[in-house]
């Protein structure tokens, strides 16, 4: 389709511009948002003014409800840290750029064709942290790491968690009439495991395994050869990626700032909060929204701009009445626009879901 090739021309220019001012000045400006969001308005109007009434009503529908969504989703990863403000801009930009006439009907997702981008984004950031961490870590750090992630506790409490948890999301998904990915089971669950601990407090253990004893009795899918497998293939993913990589990432990507160091902007790699009469130092492993929402009486807000100056004047106060608090640990920071850029062309090559396609090209 003839129109695609302005569309592209605004996806080369916002991905190489936004690329090259992240990795030198670590910033999106927001001006070039502006440009590329007015060029993108101008292109749809040329695109819809070339189609028959019916087919205008449809792809206006879907174009608006996709741009919301990714406003949204894009709002809502900042707000919990997981990236910066720029970035949330940036990728709803994407969103808009990328035509939902581009997805092909395999990886339409209802509503949020825009999901696929996020998905072939943060695939090959796992995969560029995973190759990192183990060829940029020592054997030291990795037996530590695994030592950690495969205690007998954490896994008996892992399994037992999952094995609750993959219930509720597919009874509500059922309910709601949502099909869920892979992908989609393991977002959904870094996000809801800790707030319910956290919401249930010292009952948490007692609430899980309720809820298991309840799905042992009453769901008979427990007992096919696909739940064994699946379970499996869940249970070896986050014990992998959620302990033992998370583990070695907080390892290897962060490092230990001295107080009187600490500068505006610098992203903290640990959390202070307060428990009773006691100040209680945590660190969050690497997804810092996750340590967040688990403790949300936090001395500081967390944010993915960083530290800002009323943070770093309550880190130094409460330094000053403990001797042992001498350094705070920060993380390193990547520019991610380049990601995104890589995301949105993967999902213009796979036309959607990079896994689907490399299904039907591979069989």
């Amino acid at each position: 389709m003839w129109i695609l090739y302005l569309f592209l021309v605004g996806i080369v220019f916002l991905g190489l511009f936004t690329s090259y001012t992240d990795i030198k000045y670590g910033k999106i400006w927001n001006k070039t948002i502006i440009i590329t969001l007015v060029y993108s308005f101008v292109i749809y109007i040329i695109y819809f003014l070339s189609l028959n009434p019916g087919d205008f009503i449809g792809y206006l529908n879907q174009t608006t409800i996709n741009f919301i969504f990714a406003l949204l989703v894009g709002y809502l990863m900042w707000d919990v840290g997981l990236w910066t403000a720029g970035d949330g801009k940036l990728f709803t930009t994407y969103a808009l750029l990328v035509p939902v006439f581009v997805y092909s009907p395999a990886s339409y997702i209802a509503f949020f064709p825009s999901m696929n981008i996020l998905i072939n984004t943060f695939v090959p950031v796992f995969l560029f942290f995973i190759l990192v961490l183990l060829f940029k870590t020592s054997w030291t750090a990795k037996r530590i790491s695994f030592r950690r992630a495969f205690n007998p506790k954490k896994v008996l409490f892992l399994i037992l968690s999952l094995f609750v948890f993959l219930w509720i999301i597919d009874i509500v998904s059922s309910f709601i009439g949502v099909s869920l990915n892979y992908f989609f089971y393991i977002i959904i669950l870094s996000m809801v495991i800790l707030p319910f601990e956290k919401l249930f407090s010292n009952n948490f253990n007692l609430f899980v395994a309720f809820l298991g004893v309840l799905r042992f009795f009453l769901d008979k899918s427990i007992f096919t050869i696909y739940f064994v497998k699946t379970f499996v293939f869940f249970i070896l993913m986050f014990l992998v990626l959620r302990y033992f990589i998370l583990e070695l990432g907080f390892i290897r990507f962060t490092t230990s700032v001295p107080i009187n160091n600490l500068v505006e902007g610098m992203v903290p790699a640990e959390l202070i909060y307060k428990q009773e009469n006691e100040y209680i130092r945590t660190k969050m492993l690497f997804f810092s929204f996750l340590g967040y929402i688990r403790h949300t009486n936090s001395i500081f807000d967390m944010k993915s701009e960083g530290l800002s100056c009323k943070d770093i004047l309550k880190i130094k106060k409460l330094a000053k009445k403990h001797d042992d608090f001498k350094t705070f640990q920060i993380q390193q920071t990547l520019p991610f626009a380049i990601f995104l850029f890589l995301g949105v062309v993967i999902t213009l090559i796979a036309r959607g879901n990079i896994f689907i396609f490399l299904r039907f090209i591979f069989g």
